[in-house]
């Protein structure tokens, strides 16, 4: 138990702070020096609404929820553009770059004969359902295709 009229325990109450927050900086730090970090961290800053809008027309509560959720993202935020300024500019270039890769996969307009994207697990199918070589069911049976 600490007693903050004692000041021996001030200054060991201090020294505790500078620690934690040295090792929460570290910590930050140690995140943003990796891809995957950033990627991991880039994921959680959108899911706290930090690049997006956190108001829901018509609902207070989910509101509510979002702004307590981007609360805590501009935190992460402030600590992650205070302390990692040039890894926060790789981490957004490398979130644009997938997402353009993402973008182009989709919008992608190489195509087969068939109207088939390459490597599509459709490949061989028609409008009508997959090419075959059975006979139809309803020729005349006598008849020689």
């Amino acid at each position: 138990m600490n007693d903050f009229s004692n000041r021996k325990d001030i200054r060991r109450a201090e020294k505790a702070a500078r620690l934690a927050e040295r090792a929460r900086i570290d910590y930050i730090k140690r995140i943003m020096s990796d891809t995957a970090g950033r990627e991991w961290l880039h994921r959680l800053l959108e899911s706290c609404y930090i690049f997006g809008e956190p108001f829901i027309r018509g609902a207070p509560d989910a509101t509510a929820w979002n702004l307590g959720r981007q609360n805590v993202g501009k935190e992460i935020f402030a600590d992650v553009v205070t302390n990692c300024p040039t890894q926060y500019v790789m981490m957004m270039q490398e979130s644009a770059s997938q997402k353009e890769l993402q973008n182009d996969r989709h919008d992608s307009d190489e195509r087969d004969p068939l109207g088939q994207q390459p490597g599509s697990p459709n490949a061989g199918r028609d409008v009508e359902g997959p090419i075959t070589n059975e006979l139809d069911p309803f020729a005349d049976p006598g008849a020689e295709a």
